[in-house]
């Protein structure tokens, strides 16, 4: 075991508690970041960002245990410990917070914790079930492995040949592995929706924001823009006043399924009122800039660019990889090693340090797209889907959940994806053994892990939402058109015409 690897490890992990606790601040409203206000609610939220840093974290480790002479850690109860624990608060401990942090604050304790039960029980009952019956009928995996059949021989036969034949190598796995198969499965679905959006986003919207910086602009074009902001303001005003009279009807109505249908309209109203506003205090913010209200370097500018380029470097190497170690095989194998080569050669004793550096960039750069690929997902489809877009000073603690449950599930499916992905990086590890040997194979989950399913829709749909964005690179409100500023310098231009006769 490389010591080095090891205390390596341990600051890193130091700094990303550090880094979550200074993001937690950062982003709260700041009527939550109080931290003996809500201690246990802030509590549970580094608690779930440091177990999806922990996934990538172990991964190198479990690589040094394994290498050279190998080590006497017990990595694979340490992948039980982090992934039964996550499985915890996916399913019990964030979902409760998230639905308790928006109970009526005004009510007493036990109240809110009822209503937060009346929530939660029945998807503890679901999840529980589905999962339960999934592992007592399919709990098992048929791994593929080569027999070789000799026969008793004498010295003088030493070398005939023997008979080379395939078989199944049956068994059931342990409940926590097949806790990780659960968890992995439906994590890829979260991966491939949100995590394609965002590998095509992430670029596009750093380069976006040096394209569309703001200008300077005339008197003239301030008022206007101030004309434009205002009447957009007074239009989400009364869309709110629509939706709490809406939501005042849905509790006065009688029959269920007009009480459903009301629910819907409001949630897919809702989802739009949030969409809008969102748009609107970007906008708010870009003309306090260009007012001269609010000081802003342009050296951030150059600097989105740059950000702009590197990710679009980034998310170009995770498609080649994609397409050239996973999908193009030739004869059962990869064409070529690509970025398993440049791990496996860093990784060597000495400069350990920099293959844990690259691996840890490349899986974190992973979940950042998840994120992102949700708000942009909620921004752009605000019907079926509510955005958590987390802001500075402005987001709250229900979005801060949300956040950290999305990023939880999507890491056991980037972990899954990494083992295979930078499958020579990780071969003979605990988790290699686990992910890409019992859980690859499963029942009923090995249809779509030996068929790459989820890689080809990721490529796919990656490329799909890299085309949409070039096309329609900017989030506008429904209630904006592209005209409302030329219209309101038009009328600015006939008020003053009218002043002047």
């Amino acid at each position: 075991m490389d010591v080095f690897l090891i205390v390596l490890t341990i600051i890193i992990a130091i700094i990303l508690l550090a880094c979550n606790f200074y993001f937690m601040i950062y982003y709260l409203d700041p009527s939550e970041k109080g931290f003996a206000d809500s201690m246990i609610s802030k509590l549970i939220l580094l608690s779930g960002l440091m177990l999806a840093w922990a996934q990538v974290l172990a991964l190198p480790l479990d690589v040094s245990n394994s290498s050279g002479d190998g080590g006497d850690l017990r990595i694979d109860i340490m992948w039980e410990i982090i992934y039964m624990a996550i499985f915890a608060f996916l399913l019990a401990i964030l979902p409760f917070a998230m639905f308790f942090s928006e109970t009526d604050d005004e009510k007493q304790m036990c109240e809110r914790i009822c209503d937060t039960l009346k929530t939660v029980v029945f998807l503890w009952i679901i999840e529980l079930l589905v999962l339960l019956l999934m592992y007592f009928y399919l709990s098992y995996t048929e791994i593929p492995v080569v027999t070789y059949t000799c026969l008793w021989t004498e010295a003088d036969n030493i070398n005939q040949k023997c008979d080379q034949g395939n078989t199944n190598l049956e068994f059931n796995v342990s409940f926590p592995i097949y806790v990780m198969a659960f968890m992995s499965w439906f994590g890829w679905w979260f991966l491939v929706l949100f995590g394609g959006i965002g590998l095509a986003a992430i670029p596009l919207d750093f380069i976006n924001k040096f394209r569309f910086r703001p200008q300077r602009l005339s008197p003239t074009e301030l008022i206007a823009k101030e004309r434009s902001l205002r009447a957009r303001t007074k239009n989400l005003l009364e869309m709110g006043g629509q939706v709490k009279i809406a939501k005042s009807q849905v509790s006065a109505e009688t029959s269920w399924l007009a009480r459903r249908k009301l629910k819907e309209i409001v949630r897919r109203d809702t989802n739009q009122l949030q969409k809008e506003t969102l748009l609107l205090e970007q906008d708010y913010e870009i003309y306090l800039v260009e007012k001269g209200i609010a000081k802003q370097s342009p050296l951030w500018y150059p600097f989105f660019l740059c950000m702009g380029v590197l990710s679009l470097f980034v998310s170009i190497l995770w498609i080649l990889q994609i397409i050239i170690y996973i999908l193009a095989k030739n004869n059962g194998a990869a064409s070529t090693p690509f970025l398993n080569e440049v791990l496996i050669k860093l990784s060597s004793p000495g400069v350990s340090f920099l293959g844990t550096t690259i691996y840890c960039l490349f899986s974190m750069y992973l979940l950042l797209a998840c994120i992102k690929g949700n708000v942009k997902f909620g921004l752009r489809i605000p019907y079926f889907f509510r955005a958590y877009p987390i802001k500075k000073d402005k987001t709250p603690m229900n979005a801060m959940f949300f956040n950290v449950s999305l990023v939880l599930i999507c890491s056991v499916a980037v972990t899954l994806f990494a083992t295979n992905a930078f499958s020579m990086y990780t071969r003979l590890t605990d988790i290699g053994n686990m992910f890409g040997i019992q859980v690859r194979y499963l029942e009923f989950f090995k249809y779509f892990y030996d068929n790459n399913v989820f890689e080809y829709m990721l490529v796919i749909w990656t490329g799909l939402a890299a085309i949409y964005f070039a096309f329609k690179n900017q989030d506008k409100p429904k209630t904006y058109d592209k005209f409302d500023m030329d219209f309101e310098k038009e009328k600015l231009r006939s008020i003053e015409k009218s002043r002047d006769k």
